[in-house]
């Protein structure tokens, strides 16, 4: 106990150990821990001198391919290096990192395109491929994009439900209204 540090909020450390949310991460090096705070204040990474970890599970090992210097958690699973911009620690290689803007829970920009991630295919696959889990919205105009939620989302030319055009829809008017967590 006399050893017993708070760092922050839900890390600590003693002259043994690094606590992440009161469970012990015996791979994290307790003299070299030190907190990545994602950009909307949320800890889900510590990085000491052999890597990154992601907090998610007490017994990971550190990440040795985030570039330690350039890594930045952007939340909601998202981080950035000097290299690629991440997914659950996965690069997404098709994605030009610096244009990269998260527009929304389920759709990522780039100068290339719009791409919406579908959960269900993350989800199923075994890998947890990433890379195919964001399909590309063919077509959709960037700069006119607007995501409304619940995977709705529509551009100056089309209205969107996740990655299927809505066909007949008038664009100019279509809106979603969500009405106690409904749409």
């Amino acid at each position: 106990i006399k050893t017993f540090e708070i760092l922050e909020k839900n890390v600590a450390r003693d002259k043994n150990t690094v606590y992440i949310n009161g469970i012990d991460y015996p791979n994290v090096d307790v003299n070299t821990v030190k907190i990545v705070k994602s950009k909307d204040d949320f800890i889900n990474y510590v990085k000491d001198k052999n890597g990154i970890y992601w907090i998610g599970s007490p017994d990971v090992e550190a990440n040795r391919h985030y570039d330690k210097e350039t890594f930045e958690d952007l939340g909601d699973f998202f981080a950035r290096d000097k290299n690629y911009i991440y997914y659950f620690e996965k690069p997404l290689k098709f994605v030009d990192k610096a244009s990269f803007k998260k527009l929304s829970d389920s759709y990522i920009s780039d100068k290339n395109g719009i791409y919406y991630l579908d959960y269900g295919k993350l989800l199923n696959s075994e890998a947890k491929d990433v890379q195919n889990a964001f399909i590309k919205l063919e077509g959709a105009d960037i700069p006119t994009f607007k995501a409304f939620g619940y995977g709705y989302s529509k551009d100056k030319n089309r209205a969107y439900c996740k990655y299927k055009e809505f066909k007949g829809v008038d664009v100019s008017s279509f809106t979603v209204v969500l009405e106690d967590e409904g749409v």
